[in-house]
């Protein structure tokens, strides 16, 4: 990484920084360790989803290609802090075809919840769920009757840490709906919300889904009517019952809301907008209060002659929010950071930095500690990079993975004994993709 652009305060006074060693920017970082599993057929595997156990151990969830023919099955590792890998688990449907995991959950006992899609009518949704220790309790299909395709998206952990929400979609023939449904932890299904949404007849469609300290679940994705999309966020109670929902009319013919995260303020949403699917013309943050479906503030502070998009959206301890995305940088993307008063909506001093190479950057998905202090993954060229931000000081250091050809961080999560775990897929030339996970600290 050989540039980096600081963007200061409202002014957006832009100072280039040549290399991170400058400016009292600490260029080091460690990898503590990486693992690659390599499934059973020696075909494409990957984690998609990761989450922190007891003592700094990592379950990461995915999928893998399965013997017996072209399909896969889902995959659930668990790894120690040092990276001893502990147990596999691989979960094949009672069809025996495609089985992937999308998402994972951790409730307050240590169970772990897999939410993804099984070979059915098309596809069905599928939830599974295994205790701390690897053993399978359950599992459990869900088919809508439509005979296309249903699949579950997000998992999410249920009101003090028992049972979980399950975002699901199903493609019907008029296009996809979206639906919320809460398990218990013995696997009874309480309820399930499929709430037609008026305003947007032909489908719509979710991007990503957080749960408040009361239980209450947001769903964040869009909406479409004929060739209009607009951002769409509605959210649920703890019974199933649709509390409010919230889009924005933009002046764009596509804009969707991307990410997701709860305050101490509300609900933050991160939309992005353009002319046409495809493009990088910006987007807003909106701050939506908790009691309302009225936006508080919004703000589209990145400067405006750049193209970029919002990819994640996360939360700090002191109110304030972190965004990060990309922007076109020339011919290539650079990746952002920006830190914002979630009260206001007002950039804080050192709180704006892009980070650019002679290769693509992005910044794709951001997690904060419990010192707020935050872990960005994302692309770098054909692998994936790691950065650490410290409110106050910036981006402290930059790691940058060439361990294998070609790698890609597909989640991320900030652990106890200040690091990150990055779980992906990592290949070399001519062979499958493995799954992938790396640990990396200060």
């Amino acid at each position: 990484m050989k540039r980096m652009l600081l963007i200061w305060g409202a002014a957006m006074l832009l100072l280039t920084v040549a290399g991170l060693g400058a400016a009292g920017v600490a260029a080091a970082a460690t990898e503590l360790w990486h693992r690659a599993y390599d499934g059973p057929a020696h075909g494409s595997d990957a984690f998609t989803a990761v989450v922190r156990g007891a003592a700094d151990s990592a379950y990461a969830a995915g999928y893998a290609a399965a013997t017996g023919g072209h399909r896969t099955d889902m995959l659930l590792v668990r790894y120690a802090s040092d990276g001893t890998r502990k147990w596999v688990r691989l979960w094949n449907g009672p069809a025996s075809g495609n089985d992937r995991c999308r998402g994972l959950a951790r409730d307050a006992a240590g169970a772990l919840y897999l939410a993804g899609s099984t070979a059915g009518r098309g596809g069905d949704a599928a939830l599974v769920k295994y205790s701390a220790a690897g053993t399978l309790l359950w599992s459990r299909r869900y088919d809508s009757g439509h005979a296309q395709r249903d699949e579950a998206r997000f998992v999410l952990p249920g009101p003090g840490g028992r049972g979980v929400y399950v975002v699901i979609e199903t493609l019907t023939p008029a296009g996809w709906r979206w639906a919320v449904m809460r398990y218990d932890g013995d696997g009874s299904r309480r309820w399930l919300v499929r709430r037609s949404i008026d305003w947007f007849p032909d489908q719509w469609r979710s991007q990503d889904a957080t749960t408040d300290g009361s239980g209450n679940v947001y769903v964040a994705g869009w909406g479409q009517f004929g060739d209009l999309r607009e951002p769409l966020l509605i959210s649920y109670s703890p019974a199933g019952a649709p509390r409010w929902g919230f889009n924005n009319d933009s002046i764009y013919t596509y804009a969707d809301a991307v990410a997701v995260t709860c305050t101490r303020d509300g609900v933050a949403v991160a939309t992005n907008r353009a002319a046409t699917v495809g493009e990088l013309n910006g987007g807003w943050l909106f701050m939506v209060p908790y009691a309302t479906s009225t936006w508080a503030w919004y703000s589209d502070s990145v400067p405006p002659a750049y193209s970029w998009k919002f990819h994640d959206v996360s939360s700090m301890s002191n109110g304030h929010l972190l965004t990060i995305g990309r922007f076109l940088n020339g011919l290539r993307s650079s990746g952002f950071l920006q830190e914002q008063d979630g009260a206001t909506g007002a950039g804080v001093p050192d709180g704006a930095w892009t980070w650019s190479d002679d290769v693509d950057c992005t910044g794709d998905f951001v997690a904060v500690d419990s010192s707020d202090k935050a872990w960005i993954a994302g692309k770098h060229g054909a692998g994936l990079s790691v950065l650490h931000y410290e409110p106050g000081s910036g981006i402290t250091w930059t790691y940058n993975y060439t361990g294998h050809e070609a790698s890609r961080a597909l989640a991320l999560t900030a652990t106890s004994n200040p690091g990150a775990c990055v779980a992906g897929w990592a290949r070399d030339s001519g062979k499958s993709a493995n799954a992938f996970i790396m640990r990396v600290a200060p």
